[in-house]
Formats: structure tokens, C-alpha cells, sequence
């Protein structure tokens, strides 16, 4: 099973959540790293709901729990990734 990479949008995410992420080991893409990346889902979250924490937390259970395959062509919302 491959591990999702996920390709970030500096704008809207705080460089706080991808330094962490990167420090569990997530491997992380941003816009100012790479211009042309091909992507096997999106993920979506809303601006400023959750603590730099909470989003950490929920993008690493996804990426724990899905592989790139299962993210193919899907769209994933990261309120549905809380502990159950």
C-alpha cells in the first residue's frame, strides 16, 4: 500500500501544520516547491475551524487509514476524520 503525498496550498494552510506533518514523516508538497504535480484526491477543509493541532491530527489518521489508490479520484472532508 503507498502512502498518500499530499500537495498543499500555502494560502490556506498555516506553515505550522506542514512543518509538523512533516515531522510524522508525511510527505508534503507545497505550490512554492512544485508547480506541476499530479494528485490522487483532494482534501478539504474549512479555513480556520480547526486548531494547527486538530488539522494534524486528523490529516495523519486519514493518511494512516487510506492509501494513494483509495484516495484516487475522491474527495475526502477532514471533519469527517475525527476519533470515532
Amino acid at each position: 500500500m503507498s502512502r498518500i503525498r499530499l500537495y498543499l496550498d500555502e494560502d490556506a494552510m498555516h506553515g505550522e501544520v506542514v512543518r509538523a506533518l512533516r515531522s510524522h514523516g508525511v510527505d508534503t508538497v507545497t505550490l512554492a516547491k512544485s508547480m506541476n504535480i499530479t494528485h490522487y484526491g483532494i482534501i478539504l477543509a474549512p479555513q480556520k475551524r480547526y486548531s494547527v493541532g486538530e488539522q494534524v491530527h486528523r490529516l495523519v489518521r486519514l493518511i494512516n487509514t487510506k492509501s494513494a489508490e483509495g484516495m484516487r479520484d475522491s474527495v475526502e472532508f477532514l471533519a469527517g476524520w475525527s476519533d470515532p
